[in-house]
């Protein structure tokens, strides 16, 4: 059984709060309520409770008592007690942390994922550059469920979060994450400590303050500072990636540049700088492309971008260069039999059907050279328990036994004559995406959470 304690704001009246615990009552919430002393000791016996929340309370206390209640709940609280407070109340008293707990055991039917942990999702949506300070929004899920837990670390130097306000959204989206709904922050990041305005790039990832997160996967995001005021494409065409706002657009495709980068590194021993034919498949309006063009081709590189959206080739050329060409909904690419080297695909197989996939994997066979790469997102296990956390046991079993989910038309295309029957959102399992890729690849690496929620499949080319 919970315990409703009412903490209230020393001005507030006995029957004041009397009223509203009758209220919680009469509402049907469920629990047991208590109106406390004026003294403010509690009517429990030590240790009693494992989570401890109060909301617009500290800030109504002087010192003296504020001191005085929290030595009454760490009386109360047991060991390792979760104390969670407004962002009004939060201030600087933290409850200690250890390691990072695991969240897997919250996760549905986690017996049927090979993931060790769930993914940590997080984000930017706001970057205010002001004269003493920059101040940074976004959210953040709680690390092993713990909202006190975080931290935003920026170009290497780490700030403690500033909970925002709490967003039901959070744990509605990610049941499987305790206080998910505290997941809101704010940064304030003194220009004396780090100025932005000095940075070429800004680099952010989000880990605990205290304790290990050990092989869990971690993505970061980037943003190029001049960036910030860059002139995206007419929102026509960028709401068919699904993105509006100009520090996303930006900021993701610069983030899916340096992730694919160091991918490469990681899995081939070869960056982007040592492929002479790269071919940006599903390239829209070049997000990702123009970073690498502005990495810095070489005289012998050459860069092409492949894309069914005319109009977003057409910005693409006109916006970063001559690199863009339209493509079919079916193969053939534009170019000879194993003249490129590198193919890189950010969402797309993520949105094709069973056979689709086959045939651009055997057409990326034909056009890639042996030995060269082809690097694609996909959904997986990750983005499973991301945007299906409630799957039916079955049908996770099912798509276990498949090996692909293929039962929801995405409609973002549709404003282009590509419907919902052609592009689609696909779930694969590991096993199914190395059965995809035979005979013509083999998979080098699976990187999991690689950009949010997507997997990053790295196959070389037989031969």
């Amino acid at each position: 059984m919970s315990n409703g304690t009412d903490l209230g704001p020393a001005d507030r009246s006995r029957s004041a709060r009397t009223a509203a615990i009758a209220l919680c009552k009469g509402l049907g919430v469920p629990g047991s309520y208590h109106v406390t002393s004026p003294s403010g000791r509690l009517s429990f016996d030590s240790a009693t409770f494992d989570v401890i929340i109060s909301s617009s309370v500290f800030t109504h206390l002087p010192e003296a008592t504020a001191n005085a209640t929290l030595a009454e709940l760490s009386r109360v609280a047991a060991p390792d007690c979760l104390l969670i407070r407004s962002s009004s109340d939060l201030g600087e008293a933290r409850m200690p942390t250890g390691d990072v707990p695991s969240l897997r055991p919250f996760v549905l039917n986690n017996d049927l994922y090979d993931l060790s942990e769930p993914p940590h999702l997080w984000n930017i949506d706001g970057i205010d550059v002001g004269e003493t300070a920059t101040t940074v929004q976004g959210w953040s899920l709680p690390h092993g469920g713990n909202p006190l837990n975080r931290a935003l670390v920026v170009n290497g130097h780490s700030f403690e979060l500033t909970p925002a306000d709490p967003l039901l959204e959070y744990s509605r989206i990610y049941p499987w994450c305790p206080n998910a709904i505290f997941s809101g922050f704010r940064v304030s990041i003194p220009h004396k400590v780090l100025d932005v305005r000095l940075a070429d790039e800004v680099t952010f990832a989000c880990g605990p303050i205290e304790g290990d997160v050990g092989g869990r996967p971690q993505y970061l995001l980037s943003v190029l500072r001049r960036d910030l005021n860059f002139e995206i494409p007419d929102t026509t065409i960028s709401a068919r990636i699904g993105v509006e706002q100009t520090l996303h657009y930006t900021m993701y495709g610069r983030s899916i540049f340096n992730g694919l980068d160091a991918s490469l590194r990681t899995a081939t021993r070869r960056s982007f700088a040592d492929f002479t034919t790269i071919v940006d498949w599903g390239c829209g309006s070049g997000r990702v492309a123009r970073h690498v063009g502005l990495a810095g081709l070489s005289a012998d590189q050459k860069l092409i971008g492949f894309d069914i959206d005319a109009e977003a080739v057409a910005w693409a050329n006109a916006a970063i260069g001559p690199h863009f060409r339209v493509s079919s909904i079916d193969p053939p690419l534009d170019v000879a039999n194993g003249s490129v080297d590198l193919v890189y695909a950010y969402s797309v197989l993520t949105h094709l059907a069973e056979r689709l996939a086959g045939s651009w994997v055997r057409e990326m066979g034909r056009a890639i050279s042996p030995g060269g790469i082809f690097a694609f997102t996909v959904l997986s296990e990750t983005a499973m328990i991301a945007l299906l956390p409630m799957m039916d046991r079955q049908d996770l079993l099912l798509w276990r036994k498949q090996g692909i989910l293929d039962s929801m038309e995405n409609a973002q295309l549709e404003s282009m004559g590509v419907a919902g029957s052609y592009y689609r959102n696909v779930w694969m399992t590991k096993a199914f995406i190395k059965s995809l890729l035979r005979p013509e690849f083999e998979l080098v690496s699976l990187v999991p959470s690689f950009h949010f929620y997507q997997d990053l499949v790295v196959a070389r080319r037989r031969g």
